[in-house]
């Protein structure tokens, strides 16, 4: 099964039509309108309800929310069907906030739809940062083939960058892979060569040895 996850750039009938005919989930952004917000006015005034019951004893801070998420069957003007709507509401001081995102999944709660389809896409951007920090976008050939090669070379650098922020300890791998390559990859040593081996000296003060022993031990094994 595919899923699609994308924001409201891509919300319009022709990507709706062709995931509902080609098997595809699709979870997308949906701007806001009159019609939305007046179809989904039961979600904010349940959201403000909550907001005055759980601060009724005190002043709400500005970053303070509740949030209520709920969805709405609903069908646009160029729409021509109905489609589920989920609604995320986060009520604050200074009023109610929407978001909604268009889909056609046909289980799960508003609250699971929301929080792990629609906000998880974005993992794949992080992805995505993470290969252009490597320089994956440096496609000047003017050969479609040696571009294409380059790209799995760097490809293939990621996979082997990220099998080395998983070796560290648990602490460190919510490290970036520019992180990970000044900690672990890029480092000043002393190089000693002999005839039967060579020996690479870490700068005494050093101060990720014991990740670096650690990840090492777990790689090699």
């Amino acid at each position: 099964m595919i899923d699609l996850r994308a924001d409201a750039g891509f919300a319009v009938p022709e990507i709706y039509e062709y995931c509902e005919r080609n098997g595809i989930e699709y979870y997308i952004g949906l701007p806001s309108n009159s019609r939305l917000a007046a179809q989904t006015e039961h979600i904010a005034a349940e959201a403000k309800k909550v907001f005055a019951e759980e601060l009724a004893n005190r002043q709400a801070e500005k970053h303070e929310y509740v949030r209520v998420i709920d969805e709405v069957i609903y069908n646009a003007e160029s729409w021509w069907k109905k489609r589920r709507v989920i609604a995320r509401c986060d009520y604050k001081v200074d009023g109610a906030e929407f978001r909604y995102v268009v889909t056609n999944h046909k289980g799960g709660s508003a609250k699971w739809l929301y929080e792990e389809k629609y906000c998880k896409r974005g993992r794949c951007e992080n992805v995505i940062k993470e290969l252009k920090s490597i320089k994956c976008d440096r496609l000047s050939n003017q050969s479609f083939v040696a571009n294409q090669f380059r790209l799995l070379l760097h490809t293939f650098a990621y996979i082997l960058l990220d099998a080395v922020r998983q070796a560290v300890p648990a602490e460190d791998r919510r490290l970036t892979l520019m992180s990970i390559q000044l900690r672990f990859i890029k480092l000043a040593v002393r190089v000693e060569e002999t005839a039967r081996k060579v020996v690479l000296h870490w700068p005494v003060d050093y101060p990720w040895r014991k990740s670096f022993i650690y990840a090492t031990s777990r790689l090699v094994t």
